[in-house]
């Protein structure tokens, strides 16, 4: 795998990303979130072909894949294909959350204080994000980061994705 670093150097990106991500995780879980997706979509680039895009029937400009595209597919690869839309959901709306107005879903938003609610029969927001968020991000952007650097086959967003299970 260093070797594979060594000779293609787009491979460094993904694993910056994840190298960064895993080192906020402690500290700041809500932002190595949005380090885990980053390196999720930089995988998507690598090894998803994109479709051939489509036109704009009003301008005639060719239609980009966006980054949550790109995370979908690389998601394909790893996930089997009824989990990719919930999954792809929830931390897409957390990263977003964190990337575009700086929100904050662990126990970063109450400065490292557990934070109360109203009630305790009701599940607070950190709660879903400790167990869903980070801890399933990182897993998912690791197994893609061993995937590109095992040099696995680059799939098409149409076949599915290469994991049965």
């Amino acid at each position: 795998m260093w070797q594979r670093c060594i000779d293609d150097e787009s491979v460094g990106p993904p694993i910056e990303a994840y190298y960064q991500a895993a080192s906020l995780r402690d500290s700041h879980p809500s932002f190595s979130l949005v380090g885990f997706v980053a390196a999720i979509e930089e995988v998507g680039k690598l090894l998803v072909t994109p479709p051939k895009p489509e036109r704009c029937p009003t301008c005639g400009k060719e239609r980009t894949s966006s980054s949550a595209d790109r995370f979908r597919a690389a998601l394909r690869l790893v996930l089997p294909e009824n989990k990719i839309k919930d999954v792809s959901n929830q931390l897409y709306r957390w990263r977003s959350g964190t990337a575009h107005a700086g929100r904050t879903y662990a126990w970063e938003s109450s400065f490292g204080r557990p934070q109360m609610g109203d009630s305790l029969l009701v599940s607070q927001p950190q709660t879903m994000f400790g167990v869903r968020g980070t801890m399933h991000a990182d897993e998912l952007a690791r197994e893609l980061i061993l995937t590109l650097l095992n040099g696995k086959q680059t799939a098409s967003p149409s076949d599915g994705g290469s994991n049965e299970g």
